[in-house]
């Protein structure tokens, strides 16, 4: 995968920016490509490992110090609030994410990608990675962004190869440390749906961030409500600098 910018990225929480594009941020913006993270959620219905009273503000200084560890240009934040897991009372409040009107959220990602004139825009693929509500709607809300900005610049799905899944919870085992696979992803209570990860023969592209793996694994480790403990802070540097070291990005426009 070739990059460059400007870039922008579109994620559903805080966290997620750095746990699935964290190398593709440092490394365009060590290229000096103006790199610019969408947080659609402030992620107050997620984890709260460290027991804070005030998730959501505490979210915000985190993805604050991931950004500022990435080297990205400029936050935005959507504001919406986090729709929890699939099937949870939270898809239906009428604040969430998943309850909005996607004509509404898109039109809010056209204009920053107007703004912004990015040659890059990086998105999750249209199952979200696991099924997060949040994620399949930020998925079908930057495709219908791109699509009314109208710009030149290419359109990819940062994906995880199932044989990079298999090679994560292999590495993780002999270390170990027990993984399931979508821990790779950020979730390390949930066993692997129907289907997960996505099929070692589709067209995907590899991108070398072999020399981004400190900055990915402080970025991870600076969302403490999300992560303390979490296996992903618990792997030898060995393992993280190897399964860290290429992500993984579906065409969805060229």
């Amino acid at each position: 995968m070739e990059l460059e910018g400007p870039v922008v990225a579109v994620h559903a929480h805080p966290d997620d920016e750095s746990i699935t594009t964290g190398g593709l941020l440092a490394k365009a913006s060590a290229m000096g490509f103006r790199t610019v993270v969408v947080t659609c959620t402030v992620g107050d219905v997620g984890p709260n490992r460290t027991g804070v009273n005030r998730l959501a503000d505490a979210r915000a200084e985190e993805l604050h110090a991931a950004l500022t560890i990435l080297g990205v240009s400029r936050g935005i934040q959507l504001g919406y609030r986090d729709s929890g897991l699939a099937g949870w009372p939270d898809n239906d409040h009428p604040a969430s994410f998943h309850a909005a009107a996607s004509g509404e959220a898109a039109q809010k990602v056209a204009a920053i990608l107007h703004e912004e004139r990015p040659r890059l825009v990086v998105t999750y693929g249209p199952d979200g990675g696991y099924g997060h509500p949040d994620h399949v709607k930020a998925h079908r809300v930057t495709l219908e962004a791109f699509h009314r900005a109208g710009l030149p610049g290419r359109l990819y799905a940062v994906v995880f190869p199932r044989r990079w899944l298999r090679r994560f919870t292999e590495l993780s085992r002999n270390a170990g440390v027990e993984a399931r696979e979508p821990a790779l992803l950020g979730v390390d209570d949930l066993e692997s749906p129907p289907g997960f990860g996505t099929p070692d023969g589709a067209p995907v592209e590899e991108l070398d961030v072999g020399a981004f793996v400190e900055a990915k694994r402080a970025a991870v480790a600076a969302h403490a409500t999300q992560m303390d403990g979490h296996v992903l802070t618990r792997l030898p540097a060995g393992v993280l600098k190897e399964i860290w070291s290429r992500e993984f990005y579906l065409p969805l426009k060229n």
